[in-house]
């Protein structure tokens, strides 16, 4: 066997390959640091992606919120009561879970920042409302605010007749006021012979001849034609705001008017049972040759004392008439709780001035001199003319006309209204009872997102 030597290894060569492993382990560091100081960064980066996503989405979130809030505010703004609306706080949700809060503030628009003047805006501006809104999250995050400035119409909620359950107009009746509904409105009629509401003619226009019901609204030949000031259904309520009636205190003594007629005064005192009031003459259509006259005495000298009349029943036949004497107010309560309360027939004249009233013998009283207040419900069937402010809510309020047209001024607020046959009615602006200004903040002027 043959042996081979086996030299040994150097100290040169030994040192070569130590400093091969060196550098190995080198660049595995410096892979792992550059491995290492990419991922901090991707990482870095993916955490200022996600950041900035979700502070766009809150961003998004709280401008969805501020703005719910101005269209919360705004619907706010078109029911009864907005001219004294001046804000709240409402939580905003998607169905499910809330996402966060708007602070309303309705303020003048003449405002300089302190809260005063505070609404019902007083002066030449009062029809205007700047709302400022400012949204908030739930979890945290940015706020945001959006500022706007709405106008209403003055007298938006001047409505001639106005009803909680139904109002329905038909052949050839002429409205001229707005009406409102907290159910339904139904404008009917032939196309020969149309019920019709319409808008002021005079100037100013006081008001445009608009119907707004909770429910619907329908007309026979098309609201266009027949509304032409506009007709808006299925808006939110309520429309008609509540009435609180005086006190029902009638007396226990009858009293039956005579051909002659009666005055009610001082003397005879406020307070009786049923009255009923004699036809005069046969009428021949609106005309009638005599009539028979129930008087209430107002107080002679003080256009603001309010006389009060009670009575159980009021029942006045055809050729009968209404006067008010004096320069006061009346409150004529009628209190039967059920059937007809108040009854007028054929060409009777409900609610005018004396003859000797130099600004408009027997014509209209201003609807602000007369209230009626019935429990019951009220019933003038071919009357020639109505006047005054007419407080119903509990019972139906209707007009009739079979042959000529009957005039009407005033207000009237009813459980149901119902008016048939060519009645001409002129809604009164005197009439302020239950009136609300300014509710139909609609008419957007500006909109800022600060």
């Amino acid at each position: 066997m043959r042996l081979t030597k086996v030299r040994p290894i150097s100290p040169r060569r030994r040192g070569t390959a130590e400093d091969e492993a060196g550098v190995v382990m080198l660049f595995v560091l410096l892979v792992g640091v550059l491995i290492g100081v990419v991922t901090v960064g991707v990482m870095q980066v993916i955490s200022a992606d996600l950041a900035t996503g979700i502070r766009q989405l809150q961003a998004v979130r709280v401008f969805n919120v501020a703005e719910a809030g101005v269209h919360y505010a705004l619907g706010k703004l078109q029911t009864i009561g907005a001219d004294a609306y001046t804000g709240e706080t409402i939580t905003i949700s998607d169905g499910t879970n809330t996402i966060g809060t708007a602070v309303i503030k309705i303020t003048c628009i003449d405002d300089p920042g302190t809260g005063s003047p505070t609404v019902p805006c007083p002066g030449a501006y009062s029809v205007y409302r700047r709302i400022i809104t400012v949204g908030t999250l739930t979890v945290g995050g940015p706020s945001r605010t959006i500022a706007a400035v709405v106008q209403g119409v003055p007298g938006a909620s001047a409505f001639g007749y106005c009803a909680f359950t139904s109002v329905t107009l038909n052949q050839g009746v002429m409205l001229y006021g707005d009406v409102g509904s907290n159910g339904s409105i139904s404008v009917q009629g032939p196309k020969s012979n149309l019920a019709k509401i319409l808008g002021d003619p005079n100037t100013p226009h006081k008001f445009a001849g608009i119907a707004r019901a909770v429910g619907a609204i329908t007309c026979s030949q098309g609201c266009k034609t027949q509304i032409p000031g506009g007709a808006q259904a299925n808006v939110p309520g309520p429309i008609c705001p509540p009435v609180t009636l005086g006190l029902f205190a009638p007396g226990t003594t009858n009293m039956n008017v005579g051909s002659s007629g009666w005055t009610m005064n001082s003397t005879t005192g406020y307070s009786w049972n049923d009255i009923t009031v004699a036809p005069g003459s046969s009428p021949s259509g609106a005309s009638c040759g005599s009539y028979t006259d129930l008087k209430i005495q107002a107080d002679p000298t003080d256009s603001a004392a309010v006389t009060v009349v009670n009575v159980h029943t009021l029942n006045m036949g055809s050729c009968t008439r209404l006067i008010i004497l004096g320069v006061g107010k009346v409150d004529l309560r009628v209190g039967a709780t059920t059937g007809q309360a108040l009854v007028a027939g054929q060409a009777s004249r409900f609610g005018i001035l004396p003859a000797t009233d130099p600004t408009n013998p027997l014509g209209p009283i201003p609807a602000s001199r007369l209230l009626v207040e019935v429990q019951a419900s009220v019933d003038f069937n071919q009357a020639s003319l109505i006047a005054g402010t007419f407080l119903v809510p509990n019972g139906t309020f209707q007009t009739d006309r079979s042959t000529t047209t009957g005039n009407m001024y005033g207000s009237v607020i009813a459980n149901v209204i119902s008016s048939d046959q060519g009645m001409a009615y002129q809604y009164d602006p005197s009439a302020t009872t239950w009136q609300y200004t300014n509710f139909n903040f609609s008419t957007l002027r500006s909109w800022k997102d600060q």
